[in-house]
C-alpha cells in the first residue's frame, strides 16, 4: 500500500489565495458600494459646519456684529418658542461670523425618532432665528445618511455590519497585495508607468488601497464603534478604567439649606453670570455648550475648551471639560477636566475626534476627507478589475 503524497505548499497556498480572493471579490461587489457611500457622505461631513453656513448665508452673522447678552438672547429664543420652555442646549458661537445655535433635544414634531431634534440658529445681534428641523436640511440629512441610511436604529446596526464586512475586504486586499520577497516591494509600492489599461487599473486599485491604508482603518474602527457602542462598551469597562459619572443628588444635597433655615426661593442666577463662574473655574478656557436643565433653577452642565496641546482635548466643539453649576447657589458643584481623564474616558472621548479627523487639525480633516473618497474608488477600480477578467475567461 502506498502512502499518501506529502502536500505541496504552493498548492495549499494558491488554495489559500483563490479563497481570499473570493472573499475580497464578492465582498467587495455587494458591501463595497454601501461601503463607497459610507465614504463620500463622511467626506462631505468633515466640512459639515463650514458647508452649513455656505449653504445657509442667511445664518451668518455680520462683522460688524455687536452680540447682545446670552439672557437676551435666550429669552428671545423662549419667546419665540413658548411651548418649549426648558431643556434647550446652547452651542456658542464658534467664529465672530457664526450664529448662536440652540438645540431642543426632543420636540413633538420627530416624537419616535431616536435623534431628530430643533436646531435653531440665533443671530446674537438682531435676535432673528432660523429654526430647522434635524434630517430636514442637506447637511443634516447626509448626517443621517452616512451614520444610519436613512433608517435610524437598524441602519447603524447596517453601518456597523458593514463596517466589519469592509475591514475584512481590506485586510483580505493587504493579504493578496503582499509581495512574495523583500527584492519585489521596490516595485510593489511605486507607480509603474504602462500603456495597458488593465495593468493601470490594477496598479490604482492597489496604491490607493494601500497609501489610505492607515487612515481608512482608523475609519473603519472608529466606526463601528461610534454606530454601535454597545458592543465595545463591555470590554472597555473591563479593561480601562474610568472615573465615576458626577453624583448631582449628593452634591445638591449638601449645598441646599437645611428645612430649618431655609430662606424664600431667590431667582436663579443669570446665564452671564454662569459664564462668569465658569471662566472663574478655568481660566482660559473656550465655552462651547450650555446644557439647561428642565428646572430653570437647577443645575446647568457647562462644556469648555481648554487647549488641546497642554490639557489633552481632542475635540474643540464638542469639549469635554465639564462643570455643572447649581443656578440657585452660583456653586460648581461638580467638575471633570480632560487633564484628570482616565484610559477608559480618553477613548470615548477621542473617538470622533479621531473619527472626522478634527483631533489633528486642518490636515487631519484634509487626511479623512481624501481617504472618504478612496472606497468609491476602489470600488469602482474593483469592478472595473471583475469585468476585466470575466471579458477574458468568456473570449
Amino acid at each position: 500500500m502506498s502512502s499518501p503524497s506529502p502536500r505541496n505548499p504552493r498548492s495549499g497556498k494558491r488554495q489559500s489565495r483563490q479563497l481570499w480572493l473570493t472573499v475580497h471579490l464578492w465582498l467587495g461587489l455587494s458591501a463595497g458600494l454601501l461601503f463607497a457611500l459610507i465614504g463620500l457622505t463622511g467626506s462631505a461631513l468633515v466640512f459639515y459646519p463650514e458647508i452649513d453656513e455656505w449653504l445657509n448665508p442667511h445664518i451668518v452673522v455680520a462683522d460688524d456684529c455687536q452680540p447682545q447678552s446670552l439672557d437676551v438672547i435666550y429669552q428671545s429664543l423662549l419667546a419665540a418658542h413658548p411651548e418649549r420652555s426648558s431643556g434647550w442646549r446652547l452651542e456658542m458661537p464658534s467664529a465672530q461670523q457664526s450664529a448662536l445655535t440652540a438645540r431642543y433635544m426632543k420636540p413633538a414634531e420627530t416624537a419616535g425618532e431616536t435623534f431628530a431634534p430643533l436646531l435653531v440658529s440665533i443671530n446674537p445681534c438682531t435676535l432673528e432665528q432660523t429654526p430647522r428641523f434635524w434630517g430636514q436640511t442637506l447637511m443634516t440629512w447626509i448626517y443621517q445618511l452616512h451614520f444610519e441610511l436613512l433608517v435610524d436604529l437598524p441602519g447603524r446596526l447596517i453601518v456597523a455590519v458593514v463596517g466589519v464586512l469592509a475591514l475584512i475586504s481590506t485586510l483580505s486586499g493587504l493579504y493578496l497585495w503582499w509581495p512574495s520577497h523583500w527584492r519585489k516591494w521596490p516595485q510593489a509600492l511605486r507607480w509603474r508607468p504602462s500603456g495597458h489599461p488593465v495593468r493601470n487599473n490594477l496598479q490604482l486599485h492597489n496604491l490607493a488601497a494601500l497609501y489610505s491604508l492607515p487612515v481608512v482603518l482608523g475609519l473603519i474602527v472608529t466606526g463601528v464603534i461610534l454606530a454601535q457602542p454597545g458592543w465595545f462598551q463591555p470590554a472597555t469597562g473591563a479593561l480601562l478604567p474610568s472615573r465615576p459619572t458626577p453624583d448631582l443628588t449628593a452634591a445638591l444635597a449638601q449645598t441646599s439649606p437645611s428645612t430649618e433655615t431655609e430662606t424664600p426661593r431667590q431667582p436663579p442666577i443669570s446665564l452671564e453670570q454662569v459664564l462668569t463662574i465658569t471662566r472663574q473655574t478655568l481660566p482660559g478656557g473656550d465655552i462651547r455648550w450650555l446644557y439647561l436643565p428642565a428646572d430653570p433653577a437647577g443645575v446647568v452642565m457647562v462644556r469648555v475648551y481648554m487647549d488641546q496641546f497642554s490639557q489633552g482635548e481632542a475635540s474643540y466643539r464638542f469639549a469635554n471639560n465639564k462643570l455643572w453649576i447649581d443656578r440657585r447657589s452660583g456653586e460648581v458643584i461638580a467638575q471633570r477636566r480632560v487633564a484628570d481623564a482616565r484610559a477608559g474616558d480618553l477613548f470615548w472621548q477621542w473617538l470622533h475626534p479621531l473619527h472626522n479627523g478634527e483631533v489633528f487639525g486642518l490636515l487631519g480633516r484634509m487626511l479623512v476627507f481624501v481617504s472618504g473618497l478612496v472606497p468609491a474608488l476602489l470600488c469602482w477600480t474593483g469592478w472595473v478589475r471583475w469585468r476585466q477578467k470575466r471579458r477574458a475567461r468568456l473570449q
